[in-house]
């Protein structure tokens, strides 16, 4: 009875352990995740009001110069006037250290500084005056330290013109960067991380706290990555993970470009924002699983205990009948079963005994009879299992077909080169581990395994992207119209932006989206499904219809029928599709594109938007070379939907 007893109680303490062990599996990642892009999520808001911020400073500074340099003839003013309107231009903004007004030689006319700052008398080789007064550019010059101020400044020069509306002069000031500083620092005491300013190369030029050079070296060599460069190119931004910040934690950090200027702002986020929570949320669970464990072995105990008392004291009175002792009683003090079972077992030992007379003497009669019936019965339960089991195992595959036919082809391929990548890097790892064994390792060999199962990682992650897509869009050609919510909403305006929304992918081949309609038309509709049906032609278009061509044209018009529904007519210069292609557009799993990662679900997904979501109609005409046209027509107003109990 021990190993029951230690069974019951090891398999008690194991299912907790696994059930702990699961919510740890599936809690951590998730919560990793979330506390990860919370994270990421902040330092790009940080960077974004640090953008802003100086953005609004410095366009003061450029909207106030130049609007002293586009008045006609104030190169030609009195000075005294001149120097009026500079002094007060530097008591509207005190980031004015030096304000200078040259003649198209070099020489000064006017100068004022409220620190008593004196510029340079001839300045016409100099890059500021060359750049404004011959090629009538703005100047902006890399931070200049003024040891006097203690602070770093830039020059900024814009051209001025006479009352001829010529290039007369160069208007030249110095701008104090304190003010950003100030501005940065006051942002960073919310973020609670580095915020500063710097050019595109990571020198800095302003900061709202000391950095130090080691940091600044570490930055400088992140921003120069190609792969960074590129982004902050394309999008404007960069992210960073996880990095020794500038306060000497470590952070996540955002570098933002700044519109109109060669400068960029980072901002950092600490990572404890992501730690702290995890770590809480480690030791909790822990305890948790702790009190479990200790819970369920003293319950379990309890429990095994009286289970196996009453099955001891069942043994020992089985024991001796077995011995010929049919006059053996069993009594147990235990729960109803098992007093029951006493009862039975003592009413049948003394049945037994005089039941084994008769039994000896019916046992050679019965002998035969039973050796036929249990031939006849175990030939018969053989046919009933084999029946069963054909009737169950063509119900599962009639099942499983219906199932699986429809994705199987399409998840095949991407699976498929997941199995083959894990396979590849499990041959790699075998190879590293003979080579490590044999000590033949080298430098090159490791990074050569770590370059491929990288490469490897990066192909099951697609493909399994690329499955796990495949299986969500399959999902969405029914559309449940149950969890539809409709609202108001101005639809011109609506679907001008969701093609907004799909700039960065339209921009790559200079792809272009004219929407046109009346702004005031309103509908009460589910947007979400209107949002999926655009992004849906527009992506069809990019794909199909504008395949290895530049420039391409798409046009959405919208408007009111005669009989007052809504009709938005979508078409686009792309290579249109022939009759057989029209007429299976909107059928399930058909593409053009099945070895170049089409899944055929997306004219599915429209013709069902619009037809149950929408309760409108879609048509498509199309012909070879000439485009296609899409004609969608729904009701204002969607009907309501019956209640679902």
């Amino acid at each position: 009875m021990k190993s029951i007893r230690r069974l019951l109680l090891s398999g008690s303490l194991s299912l907790t352990f696994i059930a702990v062990l699961v919510t740890l599996v599936l809690i951590l990642p998730v919560g990793f995740y979330a506390l990860e892009k919370q994270a990421h999520v902040h330092a790009t808001r940080g960077s974004l009001l640090a953008a802003e911020t100086v953005k609004i400073f410095w366009d003061e500074i450029s909207r106030s110069l130049n609007l002293l340099g586009r008045v006609r003839g104030f190169s030609e003013i009195e000075p005294e006037l001149a120097g009026s309107v500079m002094q007060a231009l530097m008591r509207q903004n005190n980031a004015f250290e030096l304000v200078v007004l040259y003649d198209r030689t070099g020489r000064i006319l006017v100068e004022k500084s409220p620190y008593g700052r004196k510029a340079l008398n001839s300045v016409s080789e100099e890059i500021f005056f060359r750049r404004a007064a011959v090629r009538h550019e703005e100047f902006l010059s890399q931070p200049i330290y003024d040891p006097l101020l203690k602070s770093s400044f830039v020059i900024f020069s814009i051209p001025v013109r006479n009352q001829a509306d010529q290039i007369d002069g160069v208007l030249m000031a110095h701008v104090n960067l304190h003010h950003i500083s100030f501005l940065l620092s006051r942002i960073q005491m919310d973020l609670d991380g580095a915020v500063w300013l710097s050019d595109r190369k990571g020198v800095p030029i302003a900061s709202g706290t000391n950095l130090s050079h080691e940091y600044l070296a570490g930055m400088q060599q992140m921003l120069l990555q190609n792969k960074k460069q590129q982004q902050l190119q394309m999008n404007g931004e960069v992210r960073f993970d996880r990095y020794p910040g500038g306060f000497g934690q470590d952070v996540l950090g955002s570098a933002r470009t700044l519109f109109g200027t060669p400068w960029l702002v980072i901002a950092e986020v600490p990572y404890s924002l992501i730690s702290t929570p995890l770590k809480n949320m480690l030791i909790l669970t822990l305890s948790g699983a702790l009190v479990s464990l200790l819970t369920v072995f003293l319950i379990s105990r309890k429990i095994t205990r009286k289970i196996t008392d009453p099955l001891n004291q069942m043994v020992k009175a089985a024991d001796q009948v077995s011995r010929g002792e049919y006059h053996a009683s069993l009594s147990i003090d235990s729960p109803a079963e098992f007093a029951l079972v006493a009862d039975a077992f003592n009413k049948m030992t003394h049945k037994v005994e005089g039941a084994i007379a008769d039994l000896q003497n019916l046992n050679d009669q019965l002998e035969h009879r039973v050796e036929d019936r249990t031939r006849e019965l175990s030939d018969t339960l053989h046919e009933l299992k084999r029946t069963q089991q054909e009737l169950i195992e063509s119900e599962k595959m009639v099942a499983l077909g219906e199932l699986v036919a429809g994705i199987a082809h399409e998840i095949n391929t991407p699976v498929g080169i997941c199995v083959t990548a894990c396979s590849y890097v499990q041959d790699d790892l075998i190879g590293l581990q003979k080579a490590f064994d044999a000590k033949s390792l080298t430098p090159s060999m490791l990074q050569e395994h770590i370059d491929q199962a990288t490469d490897a990682y990066q192909l099951v992650r697609s493909n399994l992207d690329r499955a796990s897509q495949l299986i969500s869009d399959f999902k969405k050609v029914a559309v449940d119209q149950s969890h539809s919510e409709s609202r108001e909403f101005l639809l011109v305006d609506y679907v001008r932006a969701v093609s907004n929304s799909l700039t960065p992918t339209l921009k790559k081949r200079k792809h272009t989206v004219e929407v046109s309609g009346p702004e005031e038309l309103e509908v009460f509709h589910n947007p979400g499904a209107i949002s999926q049906v655009v992004v849906n032609l527009i992506m069809n278009s990019v794909i199909h219809g504008f395949d290895q061509k530049d420039r391409g044209r798409i046009m959405i018009d919208i408007h009111l029928s005669e009989a007052g529904d809504v009709v938005l007519e979508y078409s686009d210069n792309g290579k249109g599709m022939d009759k057989e292609q029209q007429s299976k557009i909107f059928h399930p799993f058909y593409t053009t594109r099945r070895g170049n990662g089409g899944s055929g679900l997306g004219g599915n997904i429209i013709y069902n938007l619009v037809t149950q979501s929408l309760k409108g109609s879609i048509r498509v005409h199309s012909e070879t070379d000439q485009g296609v046209h899409f004609t969608l027509c729904f009701p204002v107003s969607a009907p309501p939907q019956p209640v679902m109990k």
